[in-house]
Formats: structure tokens, sequence, C-alpha cells
């Protein structure tokens, strides 16, 4: 008996001391598009070798991207030239997608997810499509603003990278990755929002330009960012 009174005046005291138990934290969600500008870049390193008169114009661009999508990835192209003036056509093409969602209204986020689709993609340049759509990025980053390489200013160079998750499907069965640190490190400004950079697997040129068409390139799309917040501590956004 007497061990019981004292559990019970030892939780009295409890009570006393610390007053009712806390209320529980009512968290919301709010799932945000991108800002407008989904954009791609693309840098291309080509060569010609032999006599060349004529040199091939064709699926020496950039791929067809459908507005709201990114293409990551790269691409191989190799034209042999043919007697009697061979002219030997090489080309390589790395490809990065650039992100963006507005979080000025945001000053401390609990959770934050990245979810996207795979829409399309290919191993072979200008080749069918893959089915289901393979995702060939690799990294996340964090961009760090635009540079120009000579064909004026695109979104590429990028810090904080995190290795991208296996990822294939289609629009019904998302990517997904958790970016609460980079949400967090730009509603806290302690690095400038320029956005996400998607890029991988190739993240440099080869040493050698290619003699064959492979490929691994990737068209991404439906991006949605999903923030988990205390309205208390976010008081601009919604409550």
């Amino acid at each position: 008996m007497q061990r019981r009174f004292i559990l019970g005046s030892a939780v009295v005291l409890l009570i006393t001391l610390t007053g009712c138990p806390p209320t529980p934290i009512a968290l919301k969600t709010v799932a945000l598009s991108p800002s407008p500008g989904v954009v791609f870049s693309y840098r291309e390193h080509d060569s010609n070798s032999g006599p060349c008169f004529n040199v091939p114009t064709y699926g020496t661009g950039p791929e067809v991207v459908p507005p709201g999508q990114i293409a990551v990835g790269w691409e191989d192209m190799f034209v042999p030239g043919a007697q009697p003036f061979p002219c030997n056509y090489q080309q390589q093409m790395l490809y990065r997608g650039h992100v963006q969602f507005d979080l000025r209204r945001f000053d401390s986020i609990a959770d934050a997810t990245l979810t996207y689709a795979a829409f399309q993609s290919e191993n072979q340049t200008a080749g069918p499509r893959e089915n289901p759509p393979q995702g060939y990025a690799t990294v996340l980053g964090m961009a760090t603003g635009q540079a120009d390489y000579g064909n004026g200013p695109m979104w590429w160079p990028y810090d904080n990278d995190v290795a991208l998750p296996p990822c294939r499907g289609n629009s019904f069965t998302p990517c997904s990755v958790d970016v609460s640190y980079q949400s967090n490190q730009w509603t806290q400004q302690n690095h400038f929002n320029y956005g996400f950079i998607m890029a991988g697997p190739k993240l440099d040129y080869d040493s050698g330009l290619p003699q064959d068409n492979n490929a691994q390139l990737t068209w991404y799309g439906n991006f949605q960012l999903t923030v988990l917040y205390n309205p208390a501590l976010n008081p601009r956004a919604p409550q």
C-alpha cells in the first residue's frame, strides 16, 4: 500500500510540475507544382575526320522534349564515311534537367519529397523507346546558377548532390526522393534557391569520341514537391 501511495504521489507531482499533457502538433501537407520554366540543357562535343565536304546535319541536334518535361542522360552518334570521300562524323551529347519550386512562403520544413515520372527512354540514339521506360538519371543536385559554355547561359552546374534511387515506369508509378535537407537549405537561406539539377549517368565527356550510337536518355515529367510543415512555424504558408 505504501509503494502504491508513493507512485501515485509521484504522478500527481509530475502533472503539477509540467501541467497538462502537451497538445499534439497538427502538421499540414501541401503539394507544389514547379515554377514556370521546367527546362533541359545540353552540351555537345563533335568532330569530323577525313576529307569532309558535306557534314551530315541529321541527328546532330538535341532530342525533342515536350513542354513541362526534361531530358537527362547522354547520346553518342557515329556516322561512318563512304568511299571515295569518307567523312566520319562523331558526336557525344550530354543532357541535364532543371526544376525549381517556389518555397518563399516557408520558414521551416519538417519533410519534403520530390516525385516525378519517367515518361520514355532510349538506349540507342534516335532509336526505339524502351518499355517500360528506364530512369537513367543518377544525380540530384542543387543548382548554383547558370553557366555559359559558349552557346549562351544554361542550367548546368550544381553542388550538394545526392544519388537518385533506381527508377522505372510512368506517371502511374512515380519515382520519389527525400529532399528535406535541400528544401530547408533554401527556406533558411543557407543556399540560394536556383532549383534542382538532374544529371548523369555520365557527368562529363568520354576521353575519346565514340564510334557507336549508344545512349542512356530519359524524359522526365509530372514533377511535384510535397511539403510537410508546422503551420505555427510557417505563418506565411497555408494555415
